[in-house]
């Protein structure tokens, strides 16, 4: 996966190293701790196993029982070396939901932003 972070990032004009990348990459994956940093739930490890050889960026129409599934975000900056690991639904909240599921998804982030439960 840090190669195609590495690749995408390149095209944008970004210039780290395949290391920077693959320790950015780590210390988003401790840094979630298993748990969307946006809607606070928990993500499914689980989903990682299977035929897919790295996350999914979320840009592709899955099916509902893959929301939950890790997925590895740019944080902020696209020239910078930094990873967010989210939710698959949150990957995809950018435009690809529908209006339904999106909608459930803000409520979940400002519940969480509130302070309640996802």
């Amino acid at each position: 996966m840090a190669l195609a972070m590495l690749r995408r990032q390149r095209q944008r004009g970004a210039d780290f190293t395949m290391k920077e990348v693959m320790d950015a990459v780590h210390a988003a994956f401790l840094a979630s701790k298993g748990c969307d940093p946006y809607d606070g739930g928990p993500l499914d490890a689980s989903l990682l196993v299977g035929s897919e050889p790295c996350l999914p960026s979320g840009r592709r129409h899955d099916d509902e029982r893959l929301r939950r599934q890790p997925a590895l975000v740019i944080a902020g900056d696209p020239l910078a070396c930094f990873y967010d690991v989210v939710s698959r639904q949150t990957a995809q909240a950018k435009g690809e939901l529908a209006a339904d599921d999106y909608i459930a998804h803000c409520r979940a982030v400002t519940a969480k932003a509130a302070g309640g439960q996802a």
